[in-house]
């Protein structure tokens, strides 16, 4: 018999509360499966569902219907300590790293956040060694340890945040657009340090974006929602090359290209 798929989310369906009856559930029938080690990426426009859909997963908002199942689990049927203990495989990070980060804060606590909630405390200095090692393999300096979040870029508290997750050993990353509130440069560097992280240590990736080059370049497979509902999925070059959807399509013919020939669909 097969494993179960490592994250399963079957005919999902969120309706707001105090939406009127009229209007569209933000999420309706929405199913998929990753992977261990698989990258996918979630992209459509903005009010498509996408945040609602990571929301959903990690049970932040309540399913009208369907289920998620992580390695086989329904979510749905865990009492609330089950469910945190659940959450620890499925780490978020957050558009805008320095709203995500508590500026009360400094970088130690932030990092070592994960380990302090997890069964156990790690002694003193086994706990700030961990957390130092892994920000320096982000590329922020270990000094910076003792600062506060306001005094970093925007590119090197995104890292932090990137750390903070993946200082609990997670199985799956949930990305709600991490590199959209950066510059270019930082953007690349972001990536490729997500890219090979997921690599290294195994991890799948869940990468809501609407940065349709970020998604080529990084993921393996997307999907494409329109109004909370899947238009289409698959291999990321067969739909971003060969898209079966008029929607795809029009996402697509949106890219900013540096060509004054090409002309662009309205």
């Amino acid at each position: 018999m097969s494993a179960p798929p490592l994250l399963e989310a079957r005919d999902l369906a969120v309706r707001y509360p105090r939406t009127p009856a009229e209007v569209p559930p933000a999420l309706e029938g929405v199913s998929f499966t990753l992977e261990r080690g698989e990258r996918l990426a979630v992209v459509g426009e903005s009010g498509s569902g996408k945040t609602t859909l990571a929301r959903a997963l990690l049970r932040l908002v309540p399913l009208a219907a369907g289920q998620v199942l992580l390695k086989g689990e329904d979510l749905a049927i865990l009492d609330p300590a089950e469910l945190r203990e659940r959450r620890r495989a499925m780490q978020m990070i957050f558009q805008d790293p320095l709203a995500s980060l508590d500026p009360r804060m400094r970088v130690l606590d932030i990092v070592a956040e994960p380990l302090d909630c997890g069964p156990g405390r790690l002694p003193a200095g086994e706990r700030r060694e961990r957390v130092r090692a892994l920000v320096e393999s982000m590329g922020v300096p270990g000094n910076a340890l003792a600062r506060r979040p306001r005094t970093f870029s925007g590119g090197q508290a995104q890292r932090i945040a990137i750390a903070r997750a993946l200082i609990a050993a997670p199985d799956i990353l949930l990305c709600d657009e991490p590199v959209a509130s950066l510059d270019l440069a930082t953007r690349r560097q972001v990536l490729a340090l997500l890219r090979a992280q997921c690599e290294e240590r195994g991890l799948a990736l869940l990468f809501i974006s609407h940065d349709l080059p970020a998604v080529y370049q990084l993921c393996d497979r997307v999907i494409v929602l329109y109004r909370g509902h899947v238009v289409e999925q698959g291999p990321v070059r067969q739909v971003f090359t060969a898209p079966a959807h008029d929607y795809t399509r029009r996402l697509l013919s949106a890219v900013l290209v540096p060509d004054p020939a090409r002309a662009r669909a309205r």
